[in-house]
């Protein structure tokens, strides 16, 4: 399996610590990542590398997004259903 490091990153893109795992895959790693950048309340982003290879960056939503898209995704709910 490889191995994978994952760089949660604050706004000025220093990053104070870093995890280390055996995923399955790249999509496995994706998914890591973002469960990083939830337990990280300080952290902007989180970049992943697969060995030298860098993988992606995944960044926070700004917060006023958020909560925009949370008062419209019910109306989207009932538009479908």
């Amino acid at each position: 399996m490889p191995l994978y490091t994952f760089y949660p990153t604050l706004a000025n893109g220093l990053a104070s610590s870093f995890e280390t795992v055996e995923l399955d895959g790249d999509a496995d790693a994706a998914v890591h990542a973002l469960r990083i950048l939830e337990e990280h309340d300080s952290a902007a982003s989180v970049v992943t590398y697969c060995g030298v290879r860098k993988l992606h960056t995944r960044r926070r939503m700004d917060g006023a997004l958020q909560d925009a898209l949370s008062r419209v995704a019910p109306s989207l709910h009932a538009v479908e259903g």
